[in-house]
């Protein structure tokens, strides 16, 4: 202390009598103490209701399987729901299916005439390093590859692969392509791999249908193409220029007739797109009049022959021309022009579509083997025999056992949900329990404590106006009639869900009436139980720009559960504005991402319990000022009491000495 403390001369226990003083003067710092642990007692369960409503809007949008708008909590699309409908295929060897909310009930018939496939590529032998065998550890110089860098463009996206110091293997080339990214930063889509016990390079697209390529140019050290390709690769080299001649044809020119070249009078019939063309020739047409057919045959083809490289030039716009048929073997066969060519397609490799016929739409083209059509989510496995002529049945039908189950899910956690918040609300508060002071806990043991304190803390939300606020809005928004619907139904009670018994406090009971409950009223009508419970409203903005009538008409239009978690995101809000997040602001931003920023625009991120409790600390830094005065003032008088007694002591020892001695 400040001053010196004189205790025990007058045998007084001075010490004990300011302690005791000193606790009368506490009480008043003590009961702000306690105000202060009754405010966080109560933030930390307004916490706890709002971590429930927070809960239960996540459950049950991850049960439904359904999304939630950023700017809401409304539920907006309900279309690709796949416990809604349920679909069988009649050959699941050649396809599965599952239905959507939007899957049109029936039987409908398919034909999978082809399967979607991307482009797979591989060395056509063993890649040697020498005379041994290549693993993936093999270094490319040993491939021949020279010393340096090394780059080449895969459908135009430029690869390099720096080999100064002669280190780079196999996989790191393979790890190259691999994270290839194009210009726009997109993964390049492929993937390569090497497999040392074949001793062969592997080259394929991830994508799958008539988009999928791969293109290789640029390719200085032959790694993959060229007449030296150390991979052994049958990839190609041109797609914006369809293909043209690997070699001269010979010293020919435009002028040179056919026949010149060993042709003979015959016809061709090309494929592009589509479109087909047969072109039929003479012996003693020019190749010339030979371009100039195929230019004029109406598939969008450009030929042109080079008279000084004597090379023949097709180009198509990216598409692949297809030979289905060359009697004289221009381009197949003994291939008179020497064009590039493998499995009748000129130049470079490409994936193919899925084909299929449905309900008698006939040659459906889709990317992949996994599409949506009519609400019926497909998966393509196999081409049957007869492809053209095979039919198969997919089957739709209203899973009325799931849609029931989904939807007494969310009945059941609602109930849950009511039943703590009508006990939070009807606790019984016990005045008499206030927070223990530090004192009161050191003299008591620890089971003790814990019994006082569950006192103390019940009832602090009892009959609270926020939960009871939210709890009315709840109740009130199940039972307004949805405006706008095209279904059947318009209100909860016409799909069989009622309240229970007034002592139930507003639970919800399923009925089960074959005629009048929630399983008869989805086999009457699945779409309108799904539209009264999901339907979003046309109002869209964000809640703070809403005017009132605006809210007003977002209440009538919302589905049940969509107003429901409307009410209860107001709930949240105002429990928030009320205690702050606690330790929930990221369970708060799953519900509703703006649920934070209004907190911080409104309340600049401080509740109003957080207001209060900042209030009374700063009485109880200026009572604890005042005790400390306090305590100093009874000090200084105990401590002039004791030095007035020690002289008083001292004096009648001194007379008694001289009384002693007469």
């Amino acid at each position: 202390m400040d001053r010196l403390r004189i205790t025990g001369m007058s045998g007084i226990d001075t010490e004990s009598m300011v302690t005791q003083l000193m606790q009368a003067e506490r009480m008043k710092v003590d009961k702000q103490y306690q105000a202060k642990e009754l405010n966080k007692w109560r933030q930390e369960q307004y916490n706890d209701v709002n971590k429930e409503l927070a809960n239960f809007i996540l459950d049950v949008t991850k049960e439904f399987g359904v999304n939630r708008k950023s700017y809401g909590s409304m539920i907006q699309d309900i279309s690709s729901l796949s416990w809604v409908k349920k679909a069988s295929s009649s050959n699941e060897d050649i396809f599965t299916a599952k239905a959507t909310a939007k899957g049109i009930t029936g039987t409908h018939s398919v034909k999978v005439k082809q399967l979607a496939d991307g482009v797979n590529v591989a060395s056509v032998s063993e890649v040697k390093a020498g005379t041994d065998k290549a693993t993936k550890d093999t270094k490319l110089s040993d491939l021949g590859v020279a010393v340096g860098n090394i780059s080449f463009k895969i459908n135009g996206t430029e690869i390099t692969l720096d080999n100064t110091g002669d280190d780079k293997t196999i996989d790191d080339l393979v790890t190259a392509i691999n994270s290839a990214t194009t210009a726009s930063g997109d993964l390049l889509g492929l993937q390569a791999s090497f497999d040392d016990q074949s001793g062969r390079f592997f080259l394929s697209t991830k994508e799958t249908g008539e988009n999928a390529q791969i293109k290789i140019t640029d390719d200085v050290e032959n790694l993959f193409t060229g007449a030296n390709n150390k991979f052994n690769m049958a990839v190609y080299t041109t797609m914006e220029k369809v293909s043209e001649s690997t070699a001269a044809v010979g010293t020919a020119t435009n002028a040179s007739a056919l026949s010149s070249l060993s042709i003979a009078d015959g016809s061709i019939r090309l494929k592009l797109g589509d479109k087909e063309a047969t072109i039929s020739f003479n012996a003693t047409d020019t190749i010339e009049q030979l371009v100039e057919k195929i230019n004029n045959s109406g598939l969008g083809i450009t030929a042109s022959f080079d008279d000084t490289t004597h090379k023949l030039n097709l180009n198509a716009k990216n598409q692949v021309i297809t030979v289905l048929e060359d009697t004289q073997e221009l381009f197949t066969g003994t291939n008179k022009f020497n064009m590039s060519t493998s499995d009748d397609y000129l130049g470079g490799k490409v994936g193919q579509s899925a084909i299929i016929d449905f309900d008698g739409a006939e040659n459906i083209e889709y990317d992949s083997n996994q599409f949506t059509i009519n609400g019926i989510e497909m998966d393509l496995k196999s081409v049957s025999a007869d492809p053209e002529n095979d039919t198969f049945k997919v089957s739709v039908d209203t899973d009325v056992d799931a849609v029931y189950d989904k939807i007494k899910f969310f009945v059941d956690k609602y109930n849950e949900l009511i039943d703590k918040l009508n006990k939070k609300i009807s606790e019984k508060r016990y005045r008499d329990f206030n927070p223990l002071t530090k004192e009161q806990k050191e003299a008591m043991n620890e089971n003790d404590i814990k019994l006082w304190e569950e006192k103390a803390k019940s009832g602090l939300l009892k009959d609270d106006e926020i939960i009871n606020r939210t709890l009315q809005s709840m109740r009130s928004g199940l039972y307004q009639k949805v405006e706008g619907l095209t279904g059947q139904f318009s209100q909860l009670t016409q799909i069989g869900i009622t309240t229970g018994e007034w002592k139930d406090k507003g639970k919800l009971v399923i009925s089960d009436d074959p005629q009048k409950g929630l399983k008869a009223a989805i086999k009457k009508d699945v779409d309108g139980v799904l539209e009264l419970l999901f339907k979003p409203s046309s109002i869209i903005k964000s809640d703070a720009t809403l005017t009132k009538d605006e809210k007003d008409t977002k209440r009538k239009e919302s589905g049940i559960i969509n107003r429901l978690f409307d009410d209860l995101v107001t709930g949240m809000k105002d429990i928030v504005n009320k205690s702050g997040t606690g330790d929930n602001a990221s369970l708060y931003r799953d519900v509703k991402s703006n649920i934070l920023i209004d907190f911080v625009t409104k309340m600049g991120s401080i509740s109003n319990l957080d207001k209060d409790i900042f209030s009374i600390e700063k009485k109880i830094k200026d009572e604890e000022r005042r005790l400390k005065s306090v305590e100093e003032s009874y000090w200084r008088k105990f401590t002039a009491m004791e030095k007035a007694l020690s002289q008083m002591q001292s004096q009648s020892s001194w007379l008694a000495g001289q009384l002693g001695g007469m």
